[in-house]
């Protein structure tokens, strides 16, 4: 009984329609869907959140992890389904993260070199040239 239910039923029946979107490929249908929806003020829920994941498949995988930080800046728990669905769209796609670690972790050696600099300079060790 929706009346009961604290589930907007809004969700209720968006759930339904992001599968059939993501079972034939329009999932930009689908998060149109899950827009339009929040912009009428409906507080999306977990299950909502995994079906609008499930809609966008695999191949876009860094929407699964946006929606994903979305869930959780919204104060929502991710369950079980919600990884199981982000982990899912994200395999088979480790080329694409390396690419995108690869600044990252460029960036963190070059602020560990520039850490390791301050402390020698702090230790009145002068940098020469190599």
């Amino acid at each position: 009984d929706m009346s009961r239910s604290s589930v907007a039923p809004e969700c209720l029946t968006c759930r339904p329609i992001l599968g059939t979107c993501g079972r034939t490929g329009q999932w930009s249908w689908g998060i149109l869907l899950l827009r339009q929806v929040q912009q009428r003020g409906v507080e999306l829920d977990v299950p909502t959140y995994n079906a609008a994941s499930s809609c966008l498949g695999n191949w876009r995988w860094w929407n699964n992890l946006c929606l994903l930080d979305e869930l959780r800046l919204r104060g929502l728990v991710p369950d079980l389904r919600t990884y199981t669905v982000v982990i899912n769209a994200c395999s088979g796609h480790r080329a694409e993260f390396l690419e995108l670690q690869e600044p990252v972790t460029a960036t963190r050696r070059w602020d560990q070199v520039l850490s390791l600099l301050r402390s020698a300079q702090r230790g009145h060790a002068e940098p020469d040239v190599v």
